[in-house]
């Protein structure tokens, strides 16, 4: 055991439990389990744990938030582009961390690695990803998808399978060097798999900001949504000890079963998420449709935003992607649902939703700045190596991809009589900003918080440390170094920004005659008629309307307002 002074006091900890025993907590919240039960029964009668809570956890945390929005402010403002808010949210994190470790590191969440990382780990995946993941299909511009799909994902499988395999082949190879201590294939693999899954959070806000190239936009925004299917079921098949078998006891499975498996898993956890995303969303449209909640728009959105997190959850418990429920399930609630709100409540709804995920996705990156100060300075070599193998997978994973696609789409074009210019080639440009927008964030670190004790078994303790430590790493640098650069690139590369397209263009030119006449079909003999009832409900609300913000429309009250009250030149 071990003592902690505070104050006039000296506290005793206790150890970590020996191997075979359980650390893991008491589920009836006691934030002093781990003090010495005299010292835990004075602080119960003398009922000051609602107020410890309230001093260093509660003001401390609301005063971070606080001041995030402040700086957030000052770098738009500013105009400091090549500042990435989410990095300075994480040097935030990282200081409210040191705060809360040197003021409360006796409570268990910071002694246990196994209850710190499972805490995160369930505070990321089930309370900050389902409305961040639910925001970004509720605005998503639906026939821009449509018309890119195919290619979407064949970027996220094949180019997600090459990337891993890429990243994965030279952990290795290095390990095998001496260059670093990972050495074992299984971890390698695992590491390679976790890594690849991307979050382009910086990127896309950036994107949305300077209005890019939808092409770019929708073709980033999908690869980063569904790689995660793959890099999670990759994951989750090299982390299980009952398919790969316990460490040292021979029974890892053949090259064969294992390709099996993979493929298996992700078909089905992909097609099975689809499939419980779509129905969740019908039966939520339906809900809406028949009770009428059209005249009370407040409890409209409660409901949407409540639904998000249902389905997340009925997906995990499953055992599927609620990541991928999630997104279909919001893609089709943004366009069925809409026509059941009034005009007001589906502004206030985008609203609503988008500020939601922005707090959510300012809690990811200042949660990450919070873990990043439990680790140490072991793995910092690995995370430079894992940074190098990062980039030349992404490379692998994205310019093969792009330049298939490409070919493809010369052969659809020159088969038809669409002009050139409409074929929506991927250029060299447009792949180069695809394989700068590789970022990683949320996924990765959730799954490193996931990786088993086999890791230390196999590369010896200390190794999922070592592997967390890179994660951090490489989450911290690629943010500001390729968050912060994305302005800078896409003016270099002259790619197209400022300008507003129509959302049916790439749909109409890309989309073959069979293709068009197929999705007029399921949505206007089928969706509108089942999801709807009648199809000038549909046709209520424009996709001008849908794209629509709250901002915009709140600037054009103002603007008229003002022209309202300003005096004509005869009253001057």
């Amino acid at each position: 055991m071990s003592l902690i002074i505070r104050g006039n006091r000296t506290w005793r900890i206790e150890e970590e439990p020996a191997e075979g025993e359980t650390d893991l907590p008491d589920w009836n919240f006691n934030p002093v389990s781990n003090i010495h039960d005299t010292m835990k029964e004075e602080i119960e009668e003398s009922g000051v744990e609602e107020e410890a809570i309230a001093k260093f956890v509660v003001v401390p945390v609301c005063l971070s938030f606080m001041l995030v929005f402040i700086v957030s402010n000052l770098i738009e403002r500013l105009q400091l582009s090549w500042l990435p808010e989410s990095a300075v949210v994480i040097l935030i994190g990282s200081l409210l961390g040191h705060f809360m470790e040197s003021t409360i590191g006796y409570i268990s969440f910071f002694n246990s690695d196994r209850v710190f990382n499972a805490s995160c780990s369930t505070i990321l995946n089930l309370l900050l990803l389902p409305m961040i993941i639910f925001a970004s299909g509720w605005s998503l511009r639906t026939k821009d998808f449509l018309s890119q799909f195919g290619y979407i994902m064949s970027f996220a499988i094949i180019g997600s399978l090459l990337s891993f395999l890429t990243v994965g082949g030279l952990i290795h190879w290095t390990g095998s060097m001496g260059l670093h201590s990972i050495t074992a294939v299984r971890t390698a693999l695992a590491y390679a798999a976790l890594i690849a899954a991307t979050d382009p959070v910086a990127t896309l806000a950036t994107y949305s900001k300077l209005k890019v190239d939808p092409l770019l936009n929708i073709l980033v925004w999908g690869d980063s949504c569904f790689n995660d299917a793959v890099a999670i079921v990759l994951f989750k098949v090299l982390n299980s000890n009952d398919i790969m078998g316990e460490p040292g006891a021979g029974t890892s499975p053949t090259f064969e079963q294992l390709a099996r498996r993979i493929s298996y898993g992700i078909f089905y956890n992909f097609g099975g998420s689809v499939v419980v995303g779509i129905a969740l969303a019908m039966v939520y449209i339906l809900v809406l449709r028949f009770f009428d909640m059209r005249h009370a728009p407040k409890l409209e959105i409660l409901y949407l935003f409540i639904s998000g997190y249902g389905t997340f959850a009925i997906a995990e418990v499953i055992g599927l992607s609620g990541i991928i429920a999630t997104m279909f399930n919001s893609i089709l609630l943004g366009v069925y649902a809409r026509p059941h709100l009034s005009p007001e409540g589906s502004l206030l709804a985008s609203f609503f939703i988008n500020q939601i995920a922005t707090l959510m996705d300012t809690s990811v990156f200042l949660l990450t700045g919070v873990a990043a100060v439990s680790l140490g300075a072991k793995g910092w070599i690995f995370g430079l190596w894992s940074m190098l193998f990062c980039l030349i997978g992404r490379a692998a994973g994205v310019f093969p991809v792009g330049l298939g696609s490409n070919l493809i789409k010369i052969i659809r074009g020159s088969c038809s009589t669409i002009d050139e210019r409409k074929w929506h080639l991927i250029d060299m440009k447009l792949l180069f900003m695809m394989w700068h927008a590789g970022l990683r964030g949320a996924i990765a670190l959730v799954l490193c918080m996931q990786l088993g004790d086999w890791v230390d078994k196999l590369d010896g303790a200390g190794t999922r440390r070592l592997l967390q430590v890179a994660t951090y790493l490489v989450i911290g640098v690629f943010l500001l170094a390729f968050g912060g650069s994305t302005e800078f690139c896409l003016k270099k590369l002259g790619i197209q920004m400022g300008q507003d397209s129509s959302p049916e263009e790439m749909f109409e030119a890309e989309s073959t005659w069979v293709h068009k006449v197929f999705v007029d079909f399921i949505d206007k003999r089928i969706m509108v008629p089942l999801l709807v009832g009648e199809q000038h409900l549909a046709d209520a609300i424009t996709a001008e309307q849908k794209e629509m913000d709250v901002q915009e429309v709140l600037a054009s009250v103002t603007l008229t307002s003002a022209k309202k009250g300003k005096p004509s030149e005869s009253e001057t």
